[in-house]
């Protein structure tokens, strides 16, 4: 669909250019990355959910957009546009836990295939005002 938007197959990544298209800038901070992004998406609607980009431990790389919490019990609710399976079903939503850091996953609905995963890049879209 980017590609279709842009009239181009080779669009180079964070696709900035595509975010810009659609009204959205990449959002980019120095410090408590992860923590002030999901801050932002809970307290203000002009921010997309938390993208985390991963390594799992099987050395292939994985996206997941972070759409809730259970604050006391430090689990992430996330949406996978590529879902493992179980027991013969695709699991789109599924809760994982971070460690304090934000840095890797440490526990999963799906522990085998995601425990252990680094986080390489985490990324937020900010809605642009219209006078901007």
């Amino acid at each position: 669909d980017m590609s279709r938007l842009m009239n181009t197959r080779n669009l180079d990544s964070p696709y900035d250019i595509v975010s810009w298209k659609l009204g959205l800038e990449r959002v980019e901070l120095k410090a408590n990355v992860f923590n002030t992004m999901f801050d932002n998406y809970l307290t203000d609607e002009r921010y997309s959910p938390v993208y985390i980009y991963l390594r799992k431990p099987s050395g292939a790389h994985h996206a997941l957009l972070v759409v809730g919490v259970i604050p006391d019990k430090g689990r992430f609710m996330v949406i996978d546009a590529n879902p493992p399976s179980a027991r013969g079903r695709l699991h789109r939503v599924y809760f994982i836990s971070l460690n304090k850091q934000r840095t890797e996953i440490i526990n999963s609905t799906f522990k085998e295939q995601l425990k252990g995963s680094k986080v390489l890049q985490v990324y937020q879209w900010h809605l642009l005002d219209e006078a901007e």
